[in-house]
């Protein structure tokens, strides 16, 4: 649903933020929101974004691990363009990163390496995390929801006489 992908990007920034601090203050500097980038990956499961034979790795990581894999496999990624995106200047630079991102020549073994050894993001950690996300994503859109309905009328009184 689109809840659990709200919750999967909340849950993915709180990771950025525990183990990219440095990356993540750097986006928020820039005010620069990577909400489309990431949930791209996570719908998708990074197909057209990765090359085949890392997408196929994912696919076998997933089923083995879960969905938490996606957000270590983001994690990584911007690991390997850590350097190049605390160097951009503006918002321009590091969509342009995020978009050719798949484009750097990564050595599958390596990388999935450096995504099984992404640290602080154990399946249980990032469950609970998820789980809470996806509590406070859900109350959001409860409380707006119910906004929505206190301020619009569908009819007005003449039209329902």
């Amino acid at each position: 649903t689109m809840l659990g992908v709200k919750a999967d990007f909340g849950t993915f920034l709180n990771l950025m933020e525990k183990i990219l601090p440095d990356v993540s203050r750097h986006f928020k500097q820039l005010e620069l929101f990577i909400e489309g980038n990431a949930m791209q990956w996570l719908l998708t499961l990074y197909v057209g974004t990765l090359p085949i034979e890392i997408v196929l790795r994912i696919w076998d990581a997933f089923f083995l691990e879960g969905p938490a894999i996606l957000l270590k496999v983001g994690i990584a990624l911007l690991t390997c363009w850590r350097k190049e995106i605390l160097a951009t200047r503006d918002e321009t630079e590091v969509l342009t990163i995020l978009r050719d991102i798949g484009k750097k020549n990564l050595d599958v073994n390596q990388f999935m390496k450096m995504v099984f050894d992404v640290s602080g993001a154990s399946a249980k950690k990032l469950t609970n995390l998820r789980e809470i996300n996806y509590e406070r994503v859900e109350q959001t859109f409860q409380k707006t929801a119910i906004s929505n309905l206190q301020t619009k009328t569908l009819y007005s009184p003449k039209e329902l006489e």
